[in-house]
C-alpha cells in the first residue's frame, strides 16, 4: 500500500485506458458558451521531492447539473510556479472492482508538452460518490490543481418577433455571441444579416426572398454549434394604395386598384368602397386588384376606398366618385373612360 500504482494491476490500467470513453478536448470558448465553475481542488503541493505524493477529492455535482456537459480542467503548475514531473489522475465512482481506481483521466505523458488539459467527463460522474485519485512526483513546492465546470447556458433559440421579408426582427434565446458577425442566422433556409447582438437577443434583417406564407424556420449557429429550430410567424405589411382607375363609374363596372403588399390570393383581399364590399376578381402581380364596382345605390359625391389584405387594413385610402358613367383614370388601366 506504499504506492497507489502498486494497488492497480497493469492489465487493469490498460483495460481502463482502452475502454475509457472520456476524451481530452479543448475548453469551450467563452464567446460560444459561458462556463460555470461547480467545484475546485488544490493546489496540491509536493513536499518530498523524492517520494510519491498522493491526493484525493470527492466530486459533488448538483442534481440539476448531472445530465449537463461536464469538464475537468487540470493545471500542472501555474505561471511561474512549477508542476509535478509526472502525474496520474483517476476518476472513481466507487463501483470498481477491488484494486481498481476507475477511469484514467491523465497519465505520465499527459503533461509532457502542456501544463493545462481539459477532459470531457459528461455522463461519467454518477449521482453516487465520485472521487478523484491523484498521484505524482515533483520537486518541493510543485503544485497541481483542477476545476470542474459546466456550460452556464447553451445555444438555443426561444422566440422571435414576426418575420417580414427584408425587414428587421428580434430573435430571443441564450448563448448568442455579443459579436454580431459570429452569429450565423438562417431564416427560411436563407442567411439573414445580423445587425446587433447580445448574449440573449439578436437584431436581424430577414432575407428578401422568403417564400413561406405562414411561418418560417429559424436557427442560429456559432462556429460548429447550431441551435434548435423554431418556427416564427410571417408578419404582414399593410397594403398601400397608389391609385384607382377609373376615378368613378357605374355599378358592375371594373375598378383597377394599384398598390403594393396585396395578398396574391384574391380571397385574401377585402375591398370596401364606403360601406359596400367590392368583389375581387383578379390580383395582377401582387400590385393591382381588379374588382367589380358594387351597387352604391343612392350615394352621391365620393366614398373612401379601403383594402384589407391578409387581415391587415391598408395604411391609406383613396376616393371613389359615385357617378353613373366612367370618370377619368389611367389610360393604361384595364378600363378607362374619358369624362
Amino acid at each position: 500500500m506504499k504506492h497507489l500504482m502498486r494497488l492497480i494491476p497493469l492489465r487493469t490500467i490498460c483495460a481502463a485506458l482502452v475502454s475509457c470513453l472520456i476524451v481530452v478536448v479543448s475548453a469551450p470558448k467563452g464567446d460560444c458558451v459561458a462556463q460555470q465553475v461547480l467545484q475546485e481542488g488544490g493546489p496540491y503541493l509536493s513536499k518530498e521531492p523524492t517520494s510519491l505524493q498522493k491526493f484525493s477529492a470527492t466530486l459533488v455535482v448538483p442534481v440539476e447539473q448531472q445530465s449537463a456537459p461536464l469538464y475537468l480542467t487540470f493545471y500542472n503548475g501555474y505561471r511561474s510556479r512549477p508542476g509535478f514531473s509526472w502525474v496520474r489522475v483517476f476518476l472513481s465512482s466507487g463501483n470498481e472492482a477491488p484494486g481498481a481506481y476507475g477511469q484514467v483521466l491523465a497519465d505520465e505523458h499527459t503533461f509532457l508538452r502542456k501544463s493545462a488539459v481539459t477532459v470531457d467527463v459528461s455522463g461519467a460522474i454518477t449521482p453516487e460518490k465520485n472521487q478523484l485519485f491523484i498521484e505524482g512526483e515533483g520537486i518541493k513546492g510543485a503544485e497541481f490543481s483542477w476545476v470542474l465546470s459546466t456550460v452556464k447556458y447553451s445555444l438555443s433559440v426561444l422566440d422571435s418577433s414576426p418575420v417580414m421579408p427584408g425587414k428587421e426582427c428580434l430573435i430571443h434565446g441564450t448563448g448568442f455571441s455579443a459579436t454580431p458577425e459570429e452569429n450565423k442566422v438562417m431564416i427560411d433556409g436563407k442567411p439573414a444579416a445580423v445587425i446587433d447582438a447580445t448574449p440573449r437577443m439578436l437584431t436581424v434583417k430577414a432575407p428578401q426572398d422568403i417564400t413561406s406564407t405562414s411561418n418560417v424556420p429559424i436557427t442560429v449557429s456559432i462556429g460548429s454549434n447550431t441551435s434548435n429550430s423554431i418556427r416564427a410567424a410571417i408578419g404582414t405589411l399593410p397594403p398601400r394604395l397608389l391609385s384607382i382607375s377609373p376615378y368613378g363609374g357605374p355599378p358592375g363596372g371594373t375598378l383597377n386598384i394599384r398598390g403594393n403588399n396585396f395578398a396574391r390570393d384574391p380571397a385574401g383581399n377585402v375591398v370596401m368602397i364606403g360601406p359596400y364590399k367590392a368583389q375581387v376578381q383578379q390580383v395582377v402581380n401582387g400590385e393591382m386588384l381588379l374588382v367589380a364596382i358594387p351597387n352604391w345605390g343612392s350615394s352621391t359625391g365620393t366614398l373612401p376606398v379601403r383594402v384589407i389584405s391578409n387581415g391587415v387594413p391598408s395604411s391609406n385610402q383613396l376616393q371613389f366618385w359615385c357617378i353613373s358613367r366612367y370618370y377619368g383614370g389611367d389610360p393604361n388601366a384595364n378600363v378607362y373612360g374619358y369624362d
